[in-house]
């Protein structure tokens, strides 16, 4: 009854042969985010193991938005009626210290949605944007001009749909971070007559926290980032002591280790168990183990 990443590495594998038979390839390494593919060459002449390591963490910028979220969302907010509303308050205790200030949120409608609904969004009371159902199909964050005088230090964002929103194509969902705990989201289901910040969304269970809604600074939303954006960011934690064990009929060759992040390298084997086993000192990222076949 337990998921693959709960089974102990030699249980699952035994579980493996149980149902196949002997494992054609089969990889072991301490570190917990490789993933093998094995192919082998139209002609016959080699079969190459590809060995992903997926063990990285990324420092995202830091932000200049007003907010109480982490910007990871863990849960959602689906629109599926008009009766529906969310409430987010932000703090802006120096309103003039924002350029260009804008409600920037974070959610999506589904790729197939229509345009028979369209989420109004409203600051203080006042309507600052309505977003046609298809305007919103990519899960980012979208964000929304706000007039001149509208910023006030407590500011109140509504988000309500109107028009036909359901439960099948045309609905959509602002994200949740539950982690948060400022305690400034409410949820609706009677058009705001009363709200409740113990649950924040229809769907079953207790969705608590804050809604990903923020006020900051604009951005140009077409801009593609750059490499140099991510130097320094990026930390891989390699992946090493690889064993790449090769059911194998015969004598077992000299491998080549191929990589774009390491010179080539001659890789030998020793035979046990009428497998072969390979020893891959490190994998950075990707790399291809290469062993030739008749």
């Amino acid at each position: 009854d337990s998921a693959p990443a709960e089974i102990p590495a030699e249980d699952l594998a035994g579980m493996l042969e149980g149902l196949a038979g002997t494992l054609d390839c089969r990889v072991t390494t301490e570190s917990p985010r490789v993933f093998a593919n094995v192919l082998r060459s139209s002609d016959g002449s080699a079969r190459s193991i590809h060995l992903v390591n997926s063990d990285f963490a990324y420092e995202l910028p830091a932000s200049t938005d007003v907010r109480d979220d982490d910007g990871q969302p863990e849960a959602r907010t689906p629109f599926v009626s008009t009766t529906s509303r969310a409430r987010k308050v932000v703090l802006v205790p120096d309103t003039g210290a924002i350029a260009e200030p804008v409600v920037r949120f974070f959610g999506n409608s589904l790729g197939s949605t229509t345009d028979a609904f369209s989420m109004v969004i409203s600051l203080n009371g006042q309507e600052i944007a309505t977003f046609r159902g298809t305007n919103l199909t990519a899960a980012r964050w979208h964000q929304v001009p706000i007039p001149a005088g509208l910023l006030a230090e407590r500011n109140e964002i509504i988000f309500r749909a109107t028009g036909a929103p359901n439960s099948h194509a045309d609905w959509f969902q602002l994200q949740i971070d539950t982690n948060a705990t400022t305690g400034r989201s409410w949820w609706s289901e009677d058009e705001g007559a009363t709200w409740s910040a113990e649950d924040l969304s229809p769907d079953g269970g207790l969705q608590t926290g804050e809604y990903l809604v923020r006020i900051g600074p604009a951005a140009d939303e077409a801009a593609v980032a750059k490499p140099e954006d991510f130097i320094g960011r990026l930390q891989v934690r390699p992946a090493r002591e690889l064993e790449v064990r090769l059911r194998m009929d015969g004598p077992a060759p000299v491998a080549r280790l191929l990589s774009p992040d390491a010179p080539e390298q001659a890789i030998e084997s020793e035979v046990a168990g009428g497998a072969a086993i390979y020893r891959v000192p490190e994998v950075f990222i990707y790399s291809v183990l290469v062993v030739p076949e008749g």
